[in-house]
């Protein structure tokens, strides 16, 4: 599932893993063959303007018998083993050298835990909230900074040297 506001994708963890375990299943690894490289490649389209990509772990608040505390930290290790598992494959994928320590420079597993469960009707969707997202962060600042040089130059183009507008001979406009 793609979040059309962050670009995000969320896969449910029962696609990728077996329950409670980290170990990437086969045909987690035929999946992830085909989705990080071009993933990976997409992000890295948009350069500098990229500050982070994330792999995240996420679980839901349960654990055999466990619970409260004991459950939350039995999930944060868990989600962490698999958020890593899945960026150490998708780091191990056929990528150009620049892809790849780019792809190292900004890529980051992150295991949430049980912190951001998916909610129904204000109660945990306990199998939903088992899931691990792909998303990235952007660089606001460069991106302003993009618009504001391109605004410039724009406004360079159409001033003329003296930065001042010229108005039509009669007109009372800026006065």
């Amino acid at each position: 599932v793609i979040d059309p506001d962050s670009g995000s994708i969320s896969l449910p963890d029962e696609v990728l893993f077996d329950v409670q375990s980290a170990r990437l299943t086969p045909s987690t690894q035929a999946f992830l063959k085909k989705f990080c490289g071009p993933w990976i490649e997409t992000v890295h389209a948009f350069g500098d303007r990229i500050k982070q990509m994330q792999i995240e772990g996420h679980s839901s608040s349960e654990w055999g018998a466990l619970q409260g505390q004991a459950a939350y930290l039995q999930n944060l290790n868990l989600s962490q083993q698999r958020s890593a598992a899945v960026v150490q494959f998708c780091l191990a994928q056929d990528l150009q050298p620049d892809v790849a320590a780019w792809a190292r420079s900004v890529l980051v597993a992150v295991g949430l835990s049980s912190s951001r469960p998916v909610l129904l009707n204000g109660t945990e969707d306990s199998v939903r909230s088992r899931r691990v997202i792909f998303g990235f962060d952007i660089d606001k600042g460069k991106i302003i900074d993009d618009i504001k040089r391109s605004l410039d130059a724009e406004r360079a183009e159409v001033l003329p040297p003296d930065g001042k507008p010229e108005l039509p001979i009669g007109s009372d406009f800026g006065q």
